[in-house]
């Protein structure tokens, strides 16, 4: 499993996207490129939570595409009418 090391100093995204306009254009990796830049020389690790109904997309994009390890899932399921 992979984990981040205690006392790293983590730079923390909530929440990253691309309005569906701009999407498949590069737009989102010229976005993390330029993120990653800045924070290079502030932090050890980048993290990253964002919320989709397309996950299968959203975890190719960030893992194949842009080189992030996934780290953990949080799922939900309605149990009240």
């Amino acid at each position: 499993m992979a984990t981040i090391p205690n006392n790293s100093r983590t730079f923390e995204i909530e929440e990253m996207y691309v309005t569906k306009t701009y999407r498949s254009k590069g737009v989102g990796q010229k976005l993390f490129r330029t993120l990653k830049k800045f924070v290079r020389e502030k932090a050890e690790y980048l993290t990253l939570s964002t919320a989709t109904k397309n996950y299968q997309r959203v975890l190719h994009f960030y893992i194949e595409e842009l080189g992030m390890t996934f780290w953990y899932a949080r799922l939900f399921k309605k149990i009240h009418q």
